[in-house]
């Protein structure tokens, strides 16, 4: 617990290093006057989501299934 408290190891952790890394990243390519932080990068895994309703679902595949069927009519492939 000692050697833990001095160099915390873990998946918690390993998210810290990569949030840190991908803040580098986003701010050498950031527009003009945008900047950002670590815990933008941050998993949030308390984070409350909304449940989707069963007609958001059907939605949702709907888009996914016309978007499928306009890829293969570019291909030059019958859809189906």
């Amino acid at each position: 617990m000692a050697e833990f408290g001095i160099d915390p190891w873990g998946e918690d952790r390993a998210d810290l290093r990569q949030a840190i890394t991908s803040t580098v990243v986003a701010n050498a390519h950031a527009g003009k006057g945008k900047t950002y932080k670590v815990k933008d990068f941050m998993p949030d895994f308390d984070k409350q989501t909304k449940k989707q309703t069963p007609e958001q679902m059907q939605t949702v595949l709907q888009a996914m299934a016309g978007a499928m069927a306009a890829q293969e009519q570019l291909k030059g492939k019958p859809s189906g």
